[in-house]
């Protein structure tokens, strides 16, 4: 194995143990453009929130990952340069509508949630400076 192999595959993220065998409620991130105010109000929904992909078997899933910095990549207007305009939530989800999806060369861990999330669920955990 390369010095470039052992680097990528000790930065990349796999599906974590403590997700994995959690028996209870596991806790993960998820960065949006949406409004504190929508979010208080409707929380998280498959319809408004969701994207289907070839991942999730076509079906709609809300995205989720154990990396505060990585949701705070989708919080952002357009690409990984421009300005951060949302908010980051961290979301007590019911692990039996968790699915870890692996993805190739992602350097970190991401779920797809198929159900969706009460406002007494979310917390706001960091917010832009608009």
């Amino acid at each position: 194995m390369s010095i470039i192999d052992s680097y990528l595959r000790t930065l990349h993220e796999a599906e974590k143990a403590e997700i994995k065998n959690a028996k209870g409620p596991v806790f993960l991130y998820h960065g949006t453009r949406n409004t504190v105010e929508e979010i208080k109000r409707r929380g998280l929904t498959i319809k408004d929130n969701g994207t289907a992909e070839i991942r999730t078997g076509g079906k709609k899933a809300i995205w989720f990952t154990s990396s505060l910095k990585y949701a705070q990549q989708y919080t952002r207007k357009t690409h990984i340069f421009s300005d951060k305009i949302g908010i980051v939530l961290k979301c007590k989800l019911d692990k039996k509508y968790l699915k870890f999806i692996g993805r190739p060369l992602n350097l970190f861990d991401e779920y797809g949630y198929f159900k969706d999330i009460h406002p007494k669920d979310i917390e706001i955990v960091w917010k832009s400076k608009r």
